[in-house]
């Protein structure tokens, strides 16, 4: 959705990206103090929606607290 821009879902196009702030949830708690930022993507139709982490130091931080 992301990068096509079309919900998988229902192939509405009218897909929002949500900037990442604290208000907003677009957090992934990594332990007791910690959390990487995640850009929320939704379908304005059908309320489908995906979280990405783009930045690649906080995908290898996830990777290596939760890939077992």
């Amino acid at each position: 959705m992301k990068n096509t821009k079309q919900c998988p879902k229902c192939s509405s196009k009218s897909v929002a990206s949500v900037p990442n702030d604290r208000s907003s949830g677009g957090w992934i708690q990594i332990g007791m103090f910690r959390a990487v930022s995640a850009r929320l993507i939704v379908c304005c139709d059908c309320g489908y929606a995906e979280q990405w982490v783009e930045d690649p130091a906080s995908r290898a931080t996830i990777r290596k607290r939760y890939l077992k």
